[in-house]
């Protein structure tokens, strides 16, 4: 792209962020830091940039902050997060390594160039393809050093970005380095115009956070004990299948059997709660029982941050938003405990994982709820959960994908000195 098409694209992002302002700013909080205002002086000392924009980047950023900092990385660390869930999640996992958490600034020029004066970063590192394109021409000009972390293109993103290749291209173009998640996303991202040169070995850093978070995991507080089926990420038109396939599995002899229900987006617990009640099921919120102690049937978690360790005490476990096509979830968080998996057939975001899963048959693809009770019989009857599932993943107990990063990132900061 020319000068002109770039300052084109920036000034319309410019004008909506301008008509959205005031939308945006009900909606979302430090407003001051998102138009660029941010509450220090310009750093001089070296800066290393992390931005994921919610829950699922920032998850993958965190191994690569504690790699970098394992490799002697002393400088100033800056994460950054567009949601609120995001940020929260940052801090909790990274308190100890990162020195600020910032809101990432909105794409608008002056914002942008107001954020960049304080923080001066040396090194920016996007993750899973988040990509603004005024922050990447203006961060490029500067002679900021980008690197793409965990890059992704799913089926659905793809044939979207094919038809913007020009404006993809140049933006894939300005980075020093590329990581794609899997060798499918290397091939797509060579395809959008990243150079030969600059891709690097595929490696999925986020399966090296799961990694972490279950080394890291706490059970002690859950109560519970039993057969325990955990619906992760479910979206509308998925619970009335999971409930089947629990009533199926209750009626078949597993009476004891519990429910943890976990929609996608907690703000529909209660839509959730009441479909349960109206089978006749002892529902309870997560929020009223976190130890998992009451006499519930169906457990309807409402909060942030749990559907992992319920994963932990799963007998078996659906993974939502694949039943319906949304492109599935992380197949990976209770195929790290050793769980049997089940999901639909709209996997496209997890191709590499499902095959893996497959393969090792510990995940189970599964077409409606009648199958997928079927399924969780013969589940709980086998009892197949396995001690350790390691070589799914290749070497993430090495946290090698997050090293490789790490290391880019010193030799990018070693070369701006």
């Amino acid at each position: 792209m020319g000068p002109f098409a770039r300052w084109l694209v920036s000034f319309i992002e410019g004008c909506a962020f301008t008509v959205a302002s005031p939308w945006l700013k009900g909606r979302y909080d430090r407003w001051e830091e998102r138009t660029g205002a941010l509450p220090f002086p310009e750093i001089v000392e070296p800066v290393v940039w992390f931005h994921g924009v919610s829950v699922g980047e920032v998850q993958a950023a965190w191994p690569v902050a504690k790699a970098l900092r394992d490799a002697g990385y002393d400088g100033v660390l800056a994460v950054s997060a567009v949601t609120r869930t995001g940020m929260r999640t940052a801090m909790d996992l990274m308190g100890g390594l990162a020195d600020l958490f910032l809101a990432y600034p909105w794409d608008k020029r002056g914002w942008v160039r107001g954020f960049l004066d304080r923080l001066r970063p040396w090194v920016y590192v996007a993750f899973e393809t988040e990509m603004w394109p005024t922050l990447i021409w203006e961060a490029k000009s500067r002679g900021v050093k980008l690197v793409l972390a965990n890059g992704r293109v799913s089926d659905r993103s793809f044939r979207g970005m094919m038809r913007l290749r020009g404006l993809y291209g140049d933006l894939l173009g300005c980075f020093d380095a590329v990581f794609p998640r899997g060798s499918v996303d290397g091939e797509r991202l060579l395809a959008l115009g990243v150079p030969e040169g600059v891709l690097r070995e595929a490696g999925d850093v986020k399966a090296d956070g799961v990694w972490l978070r279950r080394l890291n995991a706490d059970l002690s507080g859950y109560s519970f004990r039993g057969d325990l089926f955990v619906a992760g990420s479910t979206h509308p038109g998925e619970e009335e299948e999971v409930l089947r396939a629990f009533l199926l599995a209750r009626s078949a002899g597993f009476g004891g059997l519990r429910l943890a229900l976990v929609p996608r987006h907690p703000e529909r617990a209660g839509d959730c709660l009441r479909l349960c009640r109206d089978r006749g099921l002892r529902a309870e919120l997560f929020s009223e029982d976190p130890s998992l102690c009451g006499d519930f049937e169906v457990v309807v978690v409402d909060r942030v941050g749990v559907l992992f360790s319920l994963y932990g005490l799963a007998s078996a476990a659906f993974v939502g938003g694949s039943l319906v096509p949304k492109g599935g979830q992380n197949v990976m968080e209770p195929a790290v405990w050793g769980v049997p998996v089940m999901f639909g057939p709209h996997m496209e975001d997890f191709v590499e994982q499902r095959d893996r899963l497959l393969e090792s048959r510990l995940g189970f693809e599964v077409l409606s709820g009648d199958e997928m009770g079927e399924r969780l019989i013969e589940l709980l009857g086998l009892r197949c959960r396995i001690s350790s599932c390691g070589a799914l993943f290749g070497s993430g107990d090495e946290m090698s994908a997050s090293r490789r990063v790490a290391s880019e990132v010193l030799g990018l900061l070693e070369g701006s000195f």
